[in-house]
């Protein structure tokens, strides 16, 4: 039972279906009038953390079960996909938004969180 499971989870099939949620999602938010309706409807949202979530998971396991580190190119596609996956995580949970007021020639340390 769990065997099947996992092969339903790190199949191509739920890889491309996974994908295609992840590409509508962010085609949606980019088409949306503010980055704020776009990070309040789509990028701060449990379900799209989740998608993340999986995409990450279903990569990491389809590199092994193809054996995908045998090939490459393939894996340093793939390998590259899983960093910027990581990126966006490493944001999404450690990083801030701020701004930062310079005038010509200013130099400051400081950043205004908001």
């Amino acid at each position: 039972m769990i065997k099947k499971l996992l092969g339903i989870f790190f199949s191509l099939e739920t890889m491309v279906v996974l994908s295609i949620v992840f590409l509508v999602a962010q085609i949606s938010a980019t088409l949306m009038k503010t980055d704020t309706d776009a990070w309040v409807n789509v990028y701060g949202t449990l379900w799209f953390e989740i998608i993340m979530w999986l995409l990450g998971l279903n990569l990491a396991g389809v590199l092994f079960k193809y054996k995908t580190y045998k090939k490459v190119p393939v894996f340093v596609l793939h390998l590259s996909l899983l960093i910027i996956l990581l990126g966006a995580a490493t944001t999404r949970y450690f990083g801030y938004e701020g701004q930062l007021f310079l005038r010509n020639g200013e130099v400051k340390g400081e950043v205004v969180v908001i």
